[in-house]
């Protein structure tokens, strides 16, 4: 275990020397903020390499010279990952690692650099005739890196699954500089542990990744539906009649607000709305088909039905690409909504289905205890269990003047939710700013053994320090 030195103009003239090419450069204002703009970055100095040789190279002489590494990638993560809250690491950004390697035609499987912005394989994807179904909001900028070291989700998790499940093989280079090349994206493969799964939703914390094998599926047709509901209880019915009825592949399952709604409004993002909440909430519900004449008739047939048993209010089906894409801006926007509003909490969480009502309902109560002022925009992946429940401080005020709150917000939710068996983490991850969560929430087992995994695959602590883990050298 080394203690970290701070990366000064002394330690990149010593980089320069080894690594030839202009890769070595200051931080500027892109790479030292985070998208809530909550904290800035301590780094000074930025590596941009051009391949994983390179890579490896940076983390070996790091292990050298006793410098910790952070990775970036789109830096849209909303955890504190990409950013160093104190110290003065290398950045080590992935933007020049960007190639598509290979694509078998046979099998559907891409092989792509890290450095892939995720809307532009979306695309290239699609003029393959495939579909690469990872959707997230940040997807302009967020890069493949990133979306596997975060095991990052999206709208379409509850027909594909995490990234974890949509990624065959890796490359990345260890926290010893070692470059792991695992590509062959074999759909079985029981040889021994699956060291690709322990990097994918490390943050960065094990290794590097550079490049990944992805899967790739058939192109559908699809229809969106906004649905009004009287409550989250009616939505989770909702889903779980659609769910276990629907001939067609139910794709997305999103619970909106009323409050998200009037934040499109207030913010000017979006002026007019097809359909109003009913009591409070809309559904937004996407199905897909390769055979197109199944979506309509299908699909409204069983909306039809919901309404008649009262689990739907009111409905809308998109006729057009246009309304379906119009359906999924208004879904889309809400997280910049919410930024420009300026929360002052913000909680990622999962929990069973079961539950998910049940907190919705407990929960408000317990912010209009702490205050009758307070706004509470919950929205998410009804699906698959995952909401995004942030709180907000009243119209016309400032976050500023309510983050005396923030703590006493964050402890009743998340006792709350690991009350009712939840996750006070479900998509986002831990990075710098849940840390102190994960281990107040997490089995110290758990705990443990992430520390000997980390002192394996990192054993100076060089990659992300101060990452996930309370201290920068965990596994002391």
């Amino acid at each position: 275990m080394v203690d970290l030195i701070p990366v000064d103009s002394q330690v990149i003239n010593k980089l320069e020397k080894e690594i030839e090419g202009e890769i070595f450069s200051h931080a500027n204002s892109r790479y030292k903020s985070e998208p809530r703009g909550k904290y800035q970055s301590t780094a000074n100095f930025i590596a941009k390499p051009r391949n994983t040789k390179e890579i490896s190279k940076i983390i070996k002489l790091a292990n050298l010279i006793g410098f910790g590494v952070v990775p970036y990638a789109g830096g849209s993560g909303l955890v504190g990952g990409q950013i160093s809250l104190s110290g003065h690491p290398l950045v080590l950004s992935l933007e020049r690692i960007n190639k598509v390697r290979s694509f078998d035609s046979v099998s559907g499987v891409i092989n792509v650099e890290a450095g892939l912005i995720l809307a532009q394989l979306k695309n290239i994807c699609k003029d393959y005739g495939r579909l690469f179904p990872l959707t997230l909001a940040s997807e302009g900028s967020c890069m493949i890196g990133g979306n596997l070291a975060t095991n990052a989700g999206g709208v379409n998790v509850l027909k594909y699954g995490n990234a974890r499940d949509l990624c065959f093989g890796l490359e990345a280079v260890l926290g010893d500089g070692r470059i792991y090349s695992d590509l062959k994206g074999l759909k079985k493969d029981n040889t021994g542990y699956d060291i690709k799964n322990l990097l994918i939703g490390s943050e960065g914390t094990l290794g590097i990744i550079t490049a990944a094998s992805l899967k790739t599926f058939s192109l559908t047709r699809n229809k969106a539906a906004l649905v009004s509901v009287n409550s989250p209880s009616d939505a989770v019915e909702l889903y779980e009649y659609l769910s276990s009825n629907l001939d067609l592949s139910l794709q997305a399952f999103e619970l909106i607000s009323r409050v998200g709604i009037e934040f499109l409004s207030s913010t000017g993002l979006m002026s007019s709305f097809p359909i109003a909440p009913s009591n409070g909430w809309l559904v937004l519900v996407e199905v897909g088909s390769k055979h197109e004449e199944l979506l309509g008739d299908s699909f409204e047939v069983f909306l039809s039905d919901a309404m008649k048993r009262n689990l739907a209010k009111q409905v809308i089906i998109s006729q057009n690409q246009k309304q379906f894409d119009y359906f999924w801006e208004l879904r889309e926007l809400i997280p910049e909504a919410n930024r420009l509003i300026g929360s002052i909490s913000n909680h990622d969480i999962s929990l069973p289905l079961a539950n998910l009502a049940s907190f919705i309902q407990r929960a408000s109560t317990e912010i209009s205890q702490i205050s009758d002022f307070l706004r509470i925009n919950c929205f998410g992946h009804i699906g698959d269990g995952n909401l995004h429940f942030n709180v907000f401080p009243p119209v016309g005020k400032l976050k500023c003047e309510f983050e005396c709150y923030e703590e006493i917000i964050r402890e009743k939710i998340n006792d709350l939710v690991v009350s009712l068996d939840g996750s006070i983490s479900a998509e986002h991850g831990i990075g710098r700013f849940k840390r102190e969560d994960m281990y107040k929430y997490t089995d110290p087992t758990k705990i443990s053994l992430m520390k000997s995994i980390k002192d394996i695959f990192d054993p100076n602590s060089i990659l992300n320090p101060g990452s996930i883990f309370l201290d920068s050298e965990p596994c002391n």
